[in-house]
């Protein structure tokens, strides 16, 4: 079984293998997976490592596997200014992994998360797409 155990700093390096992780699986420094192309592996990276979208690693051997987000059920409030600053203040003081951009803020669906947003005046949509969210400055507690 190919097992791929470091990270290339090279991200251009054309690769033999991809692979879709969700953002729970890009947090784990242990994995088996199954490539898109067929192909059972593992991932065995030092622990603290954290995979992002787009990492390209490798085995002893020189193969290489790509890593691509796959897209999870996520809710979505879209605002702005002072607006989206307290929907992200209210979901960070619930430890809340979210993704912010310029116009909303998403975060994984969670129904009692959507009916306080709700509370609050926002509106939550349902959306389909790779979560990838602010890492924050502070380790776990």
């Amino acid at each position: 079984m190919l097992v791929f155990t470091r990270k290339l700093k090279d991200r251009q390096n054309a690769t033999r293998y991809r692979v879709l992780l969700n953002h729970e699986d890009r947090q784990r420094t242990r994995l088996r997976i199954v490539t898109m192309e067929g192909t059972t592996a593992g991932i065995q990276l030092a622990r603290g490592e954290r995979l992002d979208c787009g990492d390209v690693l490798s085995t002893d051997d020189g193969d290489t596997l790509l890593i691509e987000g796959q897209e999870e059920s996520l809710s979505q409030v879209r605002s702005d200014g002072i607006d989206l600053a307290k929907a992200c203040y209210h979901l960070g003081n619930r430890h809340v992994p979210v993704l912010i951009e310029d116009d909303g803020v998403f975060y994984r669906c969670d129904h009692v998360l959507d009916q306080m947003m709700e509370q609050l005046g926002f509106s939550v949509e349902r959306c389909q797409r790779v979560f990838s969210p602010e890492r924050g400055a502070y380790h776990k507690h």
